[in-house]
Parts: C-alpha cells; sequence; structure tokens
C-alpha cells in the first residue's frame, strides 16, 4: 500500500465528498455525499466465525480500482498488533506506521491478485476487529463509493442511498453458516 500524506489524503477525498473529522475519521461532507450507515454488526467472538465474518466484510468493498484506509486517533496498539498490522498494511517494506496518515491500494485486474488483495484486507479487517482498533476502508467501484467502519469490535457499512441493504445480503449469507468462508475466497484456492 501507498502512504498518502495529509494534503494527498485530503484531495483525494474531496473528490468524493470526504473528509477528515477532527478525531482522523473520514466523514462525508454533507450533503454532497449521498452516503449512510445502512446497517452495523458486532464481530464473532469464535476465532473461526470471526476469521469467515471477516471474509464476507471484505467481499462487500472487494470489487473495484482501489481501497484505502484511514485510522482515526484513538487506537492504541499494542507493540506486536502494530508489527501484525504494519506487516499487513507495509508488506515487506521497514519502517514505521503513521496512523495519522492514509493508505492507498490500487486492485490489480488479474484474478490471481485480485484473491490475494481480497484476502489481505479481510486479515486486515480480521485484526481491526479482534484488537477491537478504529479504522475506515473506502472503496471505489461502478461509479460507486463504500465505505466500511471498524470500531471496538462492530463493523458499520455506509453506502450510497442506491445501494442500501447490499450489505444485509452479504451479512444474512455469512450468519447461514458463520463458519464457512464465501464462495470468492474458496474459489481462489480451485
Amino acid at each position: 500500500m501507498k502512504k498518502l500524506n495529509t494534503e494527498e489524503e485530503k484531495t483525494f477525498l474531496e473528490k468524493f465528498h470526504m473528509s477528515v473529522g477532527g478525531w482522523g475519521q473520514i466523514i462525508p461532507v454533507q450533503p454532497d455525499a449521498d452516503l449512510a450507515c445502512s446497517e452495523c454488526y458486532q464481530a464473532p467472538q469464535s476465532a473461526k466465525a470471526l476469521f469467515c465474518f471477516s471474509q464476507y466484510v471484505a467481499s462487500w468493498v472487494i470489487g473495484g480500482d482501489w481501497k484505502l484506509l484511514k485510522t482515526d486517533f484513538s487506537n492504541s496498539f499494542s507493540a506486536d498488533e502494530e508489527v501484525v498490522l504494519r506487516h499487513l498494511i507495509l508488506g515487506s517494506e521497514e519502517g514505521a506506521l503513521d496512523w495519522r496518515e492514509s493508505y492507498i491500494s490500487h486492485m490489480s485486474s488479474h484474478d490471481e491478485a485480485r484473491y490475494e488483495n481480497g484476502l489481505r484486507w479481510a486479515s486486515l479487517i480480521f485484526h481491526f476487529l479482534l484488537f477491537e482498533g478504529h479504522g475506515y476502508i473506502l472503496s471505489f467501484h461502478k461509479g460507486k463509493i463504500k465505505m466500511l467502519g471498524l470500531q471496538d469490535g462492530f463493523v458499520y457499512f455506509y453506502s450510497p442511498s442506491s445501494d442500501i441493504g447490499s450489505s444485509e445480503l452479504i451479512m444474512r449469507e455469512c450468519f447461514g453458516s458463520p463458519e464457512v468462508s464465501p464462495s470468492w475466497v474458496v474459489e481462489c484456492f480451485i
């Protein structure tokens, strides 16, 4: 992922009628942004169910040209948690994470790379929920922006008014088989 400095972040978010709030959270600039919280779910406590839950949550934002990760300023990860998150965000690159910056990932059009990137985002969601961190993931797909809010073990789905209900369908499938990965995960290993 590429780190965006504060000016790049601001310019990028303004294109989508978004800005950074006082705590570092991503907020829609009203009334221009057609984005509302449509669903909220508490993460499961079981490790396997949380793992699969994270894959389903990731599937809601897996399509798209890019993903942007922003954390707010209320995180207090332990040193070992930060090592795990740094590896997921920066990969093999050296360096410390700057929680005041945003990180962007451009999605590949190659299927194998898309699956691998999707699994990376699912792992990132898993760890944010496990560590009860605060983060936001923006995704842009087919002219629509979606946002996940991850806070204290809860997932908040933000979508345009024309897309409300899409997260409910995914979560209904997840809760129907809470310890079974979604089809896109299974397909990437076939």
